[in-house]
């Protein structure tokens, strides 16, 4: 029997949980799965990647109305003319608001998502949303599901509706590492993501500057993702007074294949987020054979408990601190980038793992 699944998303864009989303349905198209899916972008916007869901075979649909209640209105209108079997939200804490839109429309299998750890601000009006979220995300919703088990404490959900489901990484067709790197050739450090203040992005300059003065050769540093001018601007002068500025290279958002073959040459990546749910750059590393070192956040540290070329530190311990263990694991990991690889096929967030634990959550 075919079934369908109604998957919310805010937009389209380039982001962790498009792409996730976006590779987990090819997985299961790849295996023949008897599902139809329609995803609903509930702020109404067009986005980047609709293009790349419609070449799959998924219904776009975009909520519609200029206010946010009138979004809502029309999820409930197009959620009783679909009637899918499962409803999945990804929407955080605030996935409360639309698991009660499908209790409503009669929805029978409703499921939350939680994809982020912490909160950008936490201003008043926030707290009382979040407050009001809370208890429909934990009443509606017949299981919720956070990318990390850290989520569960701030989602103060009940055991019984609880699971943890990590994102799932492709294998990759890249794999560095496999050979000892000539010490005469720079060290390459790649910082993957969009250009957000969230990704503390000047940070990693100071530790390429470390770097640079301990190891005693030319370092290189690259980032990948979509630029800002503002946060480009703080980058550049923060390695203008490093003496860095030639050192600093800018390569934009790229292809996904084309990112992990930048990630596969490079020495190590460098996550130094000041919140991140579960950063899929770091896996997607390892799938290259790249060991990572990021921001000791719940997510990197649950990552770093199956995967041990990724390491955890503080920001807090200085750049300093964050020089010597990148050289430290640049070293202990050079040429082994099978044994990282290899880790990676082993541990719980490869595709394959990911949408089998996905599709027993919708339909089991």
């Amino acid at each position: 029997m075919r079934r369908k699944v109604f998957i919310t998303v805010s937009s389209l864009d380039y982001g962790g949980v498009e792409v996730r989303t976006l590779e987990s349905i090819a997985k299961m198209i790849e295996m023949n799965v008897d599902i139809d899916f329609l995803v609903c972008a509930v702020s109404g916007k067009e986005g980047q990647l609709d293009e790349k869901y419609r070449e799959l075979g998924v219904d776009v649909v975009y909520a519609k109305g200029s206010m946010w209640i009138q979004r809502v209105i029309n999820l409930y209108v197009v959620l009783k003319k679909q009637k899918p079997d499962v409803f999945h939200a990804n929407a955080s804490y605030a996935s409360g608001i639309f698991a009660f839109v499908a209790f409503l429309a009669g929805i029978r299998r409703r499921v939350s998502h939680i994809r982020s750890l912490g909160f950008p601000e936490m201003a008043s009006w926030r707290k009382c949303k979040y407050n009001f979220y809370l208890p429909m995300l934990n009443f509606f919703s017949n299981v919720v599901v956070g990318v990390a088990s850290e989520a569960q404490k701030k989602a103060k959900t009940p055991d019984n509706k609880w699971q943890t489901l990590y994102d799932g990484i492709p294998f990759s067709d890249y794999v560095g590492n496999l050979k000892s790197k000539d010490k005469n050739q720079p060290l390459k450090l790649v910082v993957v993501g969009r250009f957000h203040e969230c990704k503390n992005l000047t940070f990693p300059v100071d530790v390429a500057n470390r770097l640079m003065q301990k190891s005693g050769r030319p370092v290189e540093l690259i980032y990948i993702g979509q630029e800002t001018p503002e946060i480009k601007l703080s980058i550049d002068k923060k390695a203008a007074r490093c003496g860095m500025s030639n050192s600093v290279f800018y390569m934009g958002r790229l292809a996904r294949n084309k990112t992990l073959k930048l990630i596969s040459e490079s020495d190590i990546l460098l996550v130094t987020s000041i919140r991140e749910g579960l950063p899929g750059t770091i896996i997607e590393a390892a799938s290259c054979g790249v060991p990572s070192l990021g921001s000791s956040l719940p997510g990197v540290v649950e990552i770093s408990s199956f995967i041990s070329s990724v390491v955890a530190l503080p920001l807090a311990s200085g750049s300093q601190a964050w020089a010597d263990k990148a050289l430290d694991l640049v070293e202990a990991w050079d040429g082994q980038g099978i044994e990282i690889e290899t880790m990676f096929r082993q541990s719980p967030f490869t595709v394959d793992r990911h949408v089998g634990k996905l599709l027993a959550l919708w339909f089991d």
